[in-house]
Parts: structure tokens; sequence; C-alpha cells
């Protein structure tokens, strides 16, 4: 019998899948929608009150529309856990692993920018803690990444699994077996009387 390796049990070591799926979820969710707050609050103050910088406007705007399908797909992974539905855990998924390539892009190319900013004014402490900040969010939020598709793969996995277990509860069958062949004696025995 084969064990998955990247299979959990249980999130975080103590709430079962499912819950545990649905706790992330909905944290994925509100922190989601915060960042696009501040991503929209940023891009109006960048517009009114900087300068006109292209590089910045190219990073800016696909954040911003990655994180309104992001919060889309959160709705559909926070459904799909609350129905057991495993088609839409199984889009999330695939979902998720797009999601990931195109996180790990714009988070290389946020941190490029860090260090572009850097090469003009080298010892600006403000660029240093940018792109240290940059560069601590997104290997968090990639390891944070991760740890969700396992657990949202161990939950696909254990909802498959329960759909092809059939339960037959053979004493209850057996018992109704018997009272059948019984009954029928009965009316045997009655009509030979």
């Amino acid at each position: 019998m084969s064990k998955d390796i990247t299979s959990v049990a249980r999130c975080c070591f103590c709430a079962p899948l499912r819950y545990g799926l649905l706790i992330w979820a909905y944290l994925k969710l509100v922190t989601s929608i915060l960042v696009f707050g501040v991503m929209v609050i940023w891009l109006f103050i960048w517009i009114l009150l900087v300068h006109f910088e292209k590089g910045l406007l190219i990073l800016i705007i696909p954040t911003t529309l990655i994180l309104i399908v992001d919060i889309v797909f959160n709705f559909v992974l926070i459904i799909g856990s609350h129905k057991k539905n495993i088609t839409l855990l199984s889009l999330y998924y695939r979902y998720g692993i797009g999601h990931a390539v195109v996180f790990v892009v714009f988070g290389v190319l946020w941190i490029l920018y860090g260090i572009s900013r850097m090469a003009a004014p080298e010892d600006d402490p403000r660029t240093v803690r940018f792109i240290f900040a940059t560069t601590s969010v997104f290997i968090v939020l990639l390891i944070l990444h991760i740890y969700l598709f396992i657990v949202l793969r161990s939950e696909i996995n254990k909802l498959k699994a329960r759909d092809q277990f059939r339960y037959v509860d053979q004493a209850a069958e057996s018992y109704n077996q018997t009272e059948d062949e019984f009954d029928a004696f009965n009316n045997k025995i009655e009509e030979n009387n």
C-alpha cells in the first residue's frame, strides 16, 4: 500500500483537513482583499502625487489584476470546500499551479525593480528595506502557497477515496434476507394446511 509523501491528515497539525482548508481559504480571501485595497490606494496616490514612472505602472496594474482573479478563485475554494465539491477544488488546484507560476514571475520582477532602484542611490536605506521586505514576503507567501497546495491535494484525495468507497451493511442485508426466507417458509406451510 503506497502512501503519498506530501499527504497530510490534519491542517497545521491540529484542525481537520476540510476545516483547516476553510480557515486557510478565508484568511487568504481576507488578505487578498486587504492587499487589493492597499494596491488600489497605492495606485491612486501614485497617480495623483508621484511623478510618472512606467516601470512601476507596468508592475502595479498586472499585480492588481492578478489580485482580482485571486479573490474570485478564493470564492471558488471556499464554495468547493463547503460543499465538498471535487470539481471546484480541482479547478482551484489547477488555478493555484498557474497562480504560483505567475506569482514567482511577478515576485522576481518586483525584486528586480527594487534592485534597479537601489542601483541609483546606493546608500538609500529605504531601497534596501524595500528589497528585503519584498524578498521576505515573497518567500513566506510562496511557502504558505505550497502548504495550501499540500492541504488541498490531501483533501481532494480524501474526497476521491470517499467517493470510491461504498459501504454495505452486510449484517442488515443478511437479516432482511433471512426474514424474507422465514416469511416465504411460513407462507408455504399455511398453503399446505
